[in-house]
């Protein structure tokens, strides 16, 4: 799990391959990523917050943009 920067966002990764983006105010998703690769064992966000780093079970990062709303 990690907060953005500006703390008005969450990222978490799962065992159901997926990431989501949390709108820490509202408690909703603002966006779900399928990583198709395995559980998600790490994330992590730019300090831009526009982009995030996932770290997953079969032993790969990838790099992800997310678009969260204003």
């Amino acid at each position: 799990m990690a907060f953005s920067l500006d703390g008005k966002y969450v990222l978490t990764g799962s065992q159901n391959h997926t990431v989501r983006l949390w709108d820490v105010t509202t408690g909703k998703t603002v966006q779900t990523l399928n990583a198709h690769a395995g559980d998600v064992y790490g994330v992590a966000f730019s300090p831009d917050g526009q982009t995030v780093i996932t770290g997953n079970e079969d032993g790969t990062a990838r790099l992800w943009q997310v678009h969260p709303q204003p």
